[in-house]
């Protein structure tokens, strides 16, 4: 991109977000950063970085074109521009937007998916009233891991 020169008492513009969410998205993964563990949510939750665990969310996931994430995942909602792998038991209904890559199995009441968007697995459609059991072993655990350091 080009910037017009700017001096030291000019403010430079800041680069636009690679991906913008929701304000209502208070859980993020920040691009760049790895997480590996276990979370229980009961808010909606964005992946843009890599996440290797299990999720349970009563609410929504969210993994954008920068995210992968790799584990078992039982929610209401779920969105995937990103790469994705594991079992998925979805609650209501689960997008696959067409730069999503996914390969596993998934388990929801509604299956959509755009022109584009990969999915290798099986796919069971299941009644609106159905209650699913959460990963086993799956307390909220983890460590973040980026670049610079590890917090344990």
């Amino acid at each position: 991109m080009n910037r017009p020169y700017a001096s030291s008492a000019e403010p430079v513009p800041a680069e636009e977000p690679v991906q913008r969410f929701s304000p209502a998205y208070h859980t993020v993964l920040g691009p760049g950063v790895k997480f590996e563990g276990n979370i229980i949510a009961n808010e909606p939750i964005v992946i843009n970085g890599d996440f290797n665990g299990n999720i349970i969310s009563s609410t929504e996931i969210l993994i954008s074109e920068t995210g992968s994430y790799s584990g078992e995942t039982v929610t209401k909602t779920m969105t995937v521009n990103g790469r994705m792998s594991g079992n998925v038991k979805v609650e209501d209904t689960i997008t696959l937007n067409p730069t999503s890559f996914v390969t596993g199995n998934i388990t929801t009441v509604n299956f959509v998916t755009e022109k584009g968007a990969i999915f290798d697995g099986e796919l069971k459609l299941v009644k609106p009233d159905t209650k699913f059991d959460p990963p086993a072993a799956a307390p909220a655990t983890g460590k973040i891991f980026t670049e610079e350091a590890e917090t344990p």
